[in-house]
């Protein structure tokens, strides 16, 4: 009887040591993952796949941020060159009308000596008329501004007298152009821009193309910051003893942005 008491402890006792030697499976494994060694090797694997996901995650939330910022950088620098350049207040529809012909597109002469340069940004634009035949095509205006220079110089001018010129031809011709004085009105050549419509208007009016290719110049002026933005536009007679540009322009630039209503000193 004691034998198998003892027997029967004996037996006990040894399962019990073989229940504490035993591993506990982990709970991630299920009874059939084999032995330890490829259980360790699947968490291994497991475990890389998990922190390659979130690598991959994280450099796709990198790159989004990275491209947002770009993005939103380039876009605030637009903006701010657009609003900051000076002059830039009018769309291209108001000057991208100009068709400019340069000095030596209609052979124009050098100036007989140095001309002093202008104040630019000028404050003033002078409209004036040349008096002369009106002109509605290309070798017609060149012709009369080689004609006109001609005489400007035997007048003792050193240059043909005004900045730019307007033909009816719907072009605009480069006179002294936009840095030298003009010679139209002694007390506001340095701080003015000179444009004269080619033609005589004391009665008839100039041609639609004419008034716009004026318009589109004093953008053009504006847009290159040789004209100020509070700028005053007068006539010639206006600024100077004559008759310039004519009744039946004056009556038309009177309507026209930024005239001012004033006479010589108080101009």
């Amino acid at each position: 009887m004691s034998n198998c008491n003892t027997g029967a402890g004996a037996a006990i006792l040894s399962a019990r040591a073989a229940a504490e030697t035993t591993p506990l499976l982990r709970p991630d494994r299920h009874a059939d993952d084999g032995d330890d060694a490829s259980g360790d090797n699947q968490s291994s694997i497991n475990w890389r796949r998990h922190l390659k996901i979130r690598c991959t995650n994280s450099a796709q939330i990198f790159n989004i941020i990275a491209l947002s910022i770009i993005l939103f950088g380039g876009v605030i620098v637009s903006v701010w060159l657009y609003i900051d350049r000076p002059g830039n207040t009018q769309s291209c529809d108001e000057r991208c009308m100009l068709h400019l012909t340069t000095r030596q597109d209609w052979g124009a002469e050098p100036p007989r000596k140095n001309i002093s340069q202008g104040a630019r940004p000028a404050v003033y634009v002078i409209i004036s008329h040349t008096v002369t035949s009106p002109c509605n095509s290309s070798v017609a205006c060149k012709s009369e501004l080689k004609a006109m220079q001609l005489n400007n110089f035997k007048r003792n001018f050193t240059d043909i007298k005004y900045s730019f010129l307007v033909g009816g031809d719907g072009f605009t011709y480069e006179g002294r152009g936009w840095e030298a004085e003009n010679a139209i009105a002694p007390h506001f050549d340095p701080t003015s821009l000179g444009i004269a419509f080619i033609g005589n208007f004391e009665s008839v009016t100039p041609p639609e193309e004419q008034l716009n290719q004026a318009k589109s110049l004093i953008q053009e002026a504006l847009y290159q910051q040789k004209l100020s933005h509070d700028y005053k536009l007068v006539a010639h007679r206006q600024v100077a003893h004559t008759k310039s540009p004519g009744f039946a322009l004056f009556s038309i630039i009177k309507t026209w942005k930024h005239w001012e209503n004033c006479y010589m000193e108080s101009c």
